[in-house]
């Protein structure tokens, strides 16, 4: 069961553990897909912005946005996404890669 919390600037969080867990029978491209779908469907509904805080793999990839870890349904239904990434974890410096419908950002911070 998701919980909502409203922050004092009209921003609403949601911590929703356990959307689906990894390896489980529904573990697919359409299963990520659905989920992400519904979701978006649910902020466009409401004309808001939603953004999916979602983790990244530890096996490194040739392509960034293969670091998201699940499958591409991930990012199938979504508008975009993007990848916060270090050379090291305990650098001060990262890369904020942005991907947007089928534009490309790269940009360091």
């Amino acid at each position: 069961m998701p919980v909502f919390k409203n922050a004092d600037n009209g921003t609403w969080y949601v911590n929703w553990k356990g959307v689906r867990e990894a390896g489980g029978a529904d573990y697919s491209y359409a299963s990520d897909y659905d989920i992400v779908a519904r979701l978006k469907t649910l902020a466009d509904s409401y004309k808001v912005t939603m953004l999916i805080v979602h983790h990244t793999r530890k096996q490194k990839a040739e392509d960034i946005f293969d670091m998201i870890s699940g499958t591409n349904g991930l990012m199938g239904a979504a508008d975009g996404a993007f990848v916060l990434s270090k050379e090291k974890r305990t650098s001060n410096n990262a890369t904020c890669h942005l991907f947007i419908w089928s534009e490309v950002f790269l940009t360091n911070i």
